[in-house]
């Protein structure tokens, strides 16, 4: 259990904002999911930014390169962040891949379209020269 100072909380807490900053901090480390209440005015939001930015201080966060690339054998990176960084890349296959099928669909019927008026020029050529 920890106290205000070990979340450099700006003030005095009252004793629910440390019990919820303790129990933030302790689902963060266990990687839990955590589902809080609190009554209106207790200060919950406070208490969840310090006991988040404790965590991440003390659990940096894997920033990917410049590049934008997530290496799936870094062992530093979560799991979590390369399960958003794989269906992000994902996305943006998918996006390219429709966008380019839109595009051969659309270049598709520009050629039939064109097709279908060379057509019609040969049609009306041979009836002006009957």
């Amino acid at each position: 259990t920890s106290g205000a100072k070990d979340f450099e909380f700006p003030f005095s807490p009252y004793a629910v904002q440390v019990e919820l900053m303790n129990a933030v901090y302790s689902s963060l480390n266990e990687g839990q999911v955590g589902i809080f209440e609190s009554p209106t005015g207790t200060g919950k939001s406070m208490s969840l930014i310090c006991s988040s930015l404790r965590w991440l201080k003390e659990n940096p966060v894997y920033v990917p390169a410049a590049n934008g690339q997530v290496d799936a054998e870094d062992e530093d990176v979560p799991a979590w962040v390369l399960a958003h960084a794989q269906k992000k890349e994902k996305a943006i296959r998918d996006s390219a891949i429709k966008s380019e099928k839109e595009r051969l669909a659309r270049a598709r019927i520009k050629m039939e379209e064109d097709a279908l008026q060379r057509e019609r020029e040969r049609e009306r050529a041979e009836r002006d020269r009957a």
